[in-house]
């Protein structure tokens, strides 16, 4: 009697646990967005860990020690399942993280590059302008030269 107590005892501990697993995936869950295909999963095989349990053990009550291997095993598996979801759920949660990151540094950097674009194409213009001033400088030098040859020449004489 005292074995089948201590195995109620675990198994409501167990449902406990298990609420406040859900909750806190549930709370998780609103903040990383759609995770209900890694839930689903996670129930289904909690749903068959406990049915095969309830198959296996049906009429067993005098084998304690092959419960004991058995929920072991399952006990096993579920937590397996456990790690593995939250694990994903942490991925999922860092992956998002990031890229709301990389998006948020794209956005600010926006107006840099908008800012640094004008300032390339304004100094562009300057270059053009200040070619087409130099181009009339020479052409201005090139005609005063002619001008003090033609000078000269008419000193000369």
């Amino acid at each position: 009697m005292e074995y089948r107590d201590k195995v109620r005892a675990l198994e409501q501990l167990n449902q406990q646990l298990e609420e406040q697993i859900r909750l806190c995936l549930d709370r998780k869950a609103s903040s990383a967005g759609a995770w209900g295909p890694l839930r689903r999963e996670w129930e289904d095989i909690y749903r068959k860990v406990r049915m095969g349990w309830q198959k296996q053990n049906r009429g067993r009550e005098g084998n304690t020690g092959m419960k004991e291997k058995t929920t072991s095993g399952y006990r096993g598996e579920v937590s397996e399942a456990i790690l593995d979801n939250a694990r994903l759920m942490l991925q999922t949660e860092n992956v998002q993280a990031n890229a709301e990151d990389f998006k948020e540094r794209y956005e600010n950097e926006q107006p840099f590059r908008r800012a640094v674009e004008e300032e390339i194409s304004s100094l562009h213009r300057v270059i053009e302008e200040a070619n087409m001033t130099k181009v009339e400088l020479e052409e201005q030098m090139e005609s005063m030269r002619a001008e003090l040859r033609s000078l000269e020449h008419n000193h000369e004489q």
